[in-house]
């Protein structure tokens, strides 16, 4: 009896350190926030419903492709505090679609914009002039316009523009601007709202879209990411921004099943303020904050 005992409590200490030992880890492991507030680069996917907010990290300078809409601009602006986001060195707005720039007035009324970036190729106003650069002048942004062949150079942070290439009539999504951009070690593709117009525009080109994490073009709608655009970017990560809540349509099976079979993919609304990607320990690391 004795011996049994001894044995009970010889395995009950055991399992109390093995305890302590993953406590003691996960203690000295840093959580989602502390990275996110740290001064690794990084990628933060913010949560900002259907829409694209997506905030670079690097060297201190914090680059913003998208704003949202206004409904959700606290979001993107408590998301931007958690940070640590004072100012914003870049903002580039893909589109004119009011989920990626209705949250951009909001934004300038509580953060400095140092300079602002549209798609030059883009629906043109009654004088001829650039409608989206209009609003984002019209806002008081230094706004300068971008094509493929152009860059956008932050610190030490190159964002080299793929597109557009040329104007592509009938929606405005297959005029966004696409980045690719390499991060603290990956490889990051961000395409916009691009569809399948746009995609094959790019594809023509040229560009290289091999990439470590795409940000899904359309927010996973069926209209964009095609079995030829998938292939060519091959991404072993793939966030998808959006709510199905707002829009049922978004993050369609067939893309999700088609970015399934290069690697993992991500759904925004699953986090509370978004999906964080950054390299630790020489692996690309995908967190929800």
């Amino acid at each position: 009896m004795k011996k049994r005992r001894a044995c009970i409590f010889s395995a009950a200490v055991l399992a109390a350190v093995g305890i302590l030992c993953v406590w003691l880890m996960l203690r000295d492991e840093p959580s989602a926030v502390k990275l996110l507030q740290s001064e690794d680069d990084y990628v933060f996917f913010i949560n900002v419903g259907k829409g694209d907010a997506i905030l670079i990290r690097s060297g201190g300078k914090s680059i913003l492709i998208d704003a949202g809409d206004e409904e959700h601009s606290e979001s993107l602006l408590s998301a931007l505090e958690l940070a640590g986001v004072e100012k914003i060195d870049a903002l580039v707005v893909t589109h004119g679609n009011k989920d990626h720039l209705g949250g951009v007035k909001p934004l300038s009324e509580r953060l400095a914009i140092e300079k602002a970036y549209c798609p030059k190729f883009y629906e043109r106003n009654k004088k001829d002039k650039n409608k989206l650069k209009k609003k984002l002048k019209r806002l008081g942004l230094d706004t300068e316009s971008v094509a493929s062949g152009d860059s956008i150079q932050v610190g030490e942070v190159k964002l080299e523009v793929l597109a557009p290439a040329e104007y592509i009539d009938g929606d405005v999504n297959d005029n966004s601007v696409v980045l690719r951009a390499e991060i603290g070690g990956i490889s990051y593709l961000f395409a916009g709202d691009m569809q399948f117009a746009e995609e094959k525009s790019l594809i023509a080109s040229g560009a290289e879209l091999k990439c470590d994490v795409l940000k899904v073009g359309n927010h996973g709608n069926d209209d964009a990411t095609s079995a030829e655009f998938a292939a060519a970017a091959s991404p072993a990560v793939s966030v998808i921004t959006t709510s199905t809540a707002e829009d049922k349509g978004t993050a369609s099976v067939r893309v999700r099943d088609l970015l399934s079979a290069y690697g993992k993919y991500y759904i925004t609304e699953h986090a509370e303020h978004g999906i964080l990607t950054l390299v630790r320990d020489g692996e690309i690391t995908v967190l929800y904050v």
